[in-house]
C-alpha cells in the first residue's frame, strides 16, 4: 500500500482519517498544520499528501503551492467542509489550480475517501 501524509488541525479529523487509511492498508503519518507538513516531506516523502485547506500558521493552498514549487511529485488531495466567505468549493479550486491532484469536501464517507485515494495514487504511478 501506500504512505500516505494527513494535514489537519483538527486532532479528531487526523486521527478518524488516519484509522480509515490504515485500516486499508496504508501507512500513515499526521502533522498539524502546513510547515510540519512541508518539513515531514522534505525528509521523508509520501507518496499522497492529504490536506485540510484551512488551518492555522499555513493553510492548505499554501501547503500545495509549496510543495509544488519544491518539486514533490507525489499525490495530493486537498479536503475542506469550511472557507469562510469564499465557501469551501472555491477553496477546493484554488488548491487544484495550485496542483492538488483531487479535492473532498468534509465530511466523507470512508468509500468516497478510498475511491480518490487509490485513483490520486494510480494517477501518479501512471505518470
Amino acid at each position: 500500500m501506500a504512505k500516505i501524509l494527513v494535514v489537519d488541525d483538527n486532532e479528531l479529523v487526523r486521527a478518524t482519517t488516519r484509522a480509515m487509511l490504515q485500516g486499508a492498508g496504508h501507512e500513515v503519518e499526521e502533522t498539524g498544520d502546513g510547515n510540519a507538513a512541508v518539513a515531514f516531506v522534505d525528509k521523508t516523502p509520501p507518496d499522497l499528501v492529504l490536506t485540510d485547506l484551512v488551518m492555522p500558521i499555513k493553510g492548505g493552498v499554501a501547503l500545495i503551492r509549496e510543495l509544488r514549487r519544491t518539486g514533490y511529485r507525489g499525490a495530493i488531495i486537498a479536503m475542506s467542509g469550511g472557507g469562510g466567505d469564499t465557501g469551501p468549493s472555491a477553496l477546493l479550486n484554488m488548491a487544484r489550480e495550485q496542483g492538488a491532484d483531487d479535492c473532498v469536501s468534509k465530511p466523507f464517507h470512508r468509500s468516497d475517501l478510498f475511491a480518490r485515494v487509490t485513483a490520486a495514487l494510480e494517477l501518479r504511478r501512471a505518470s
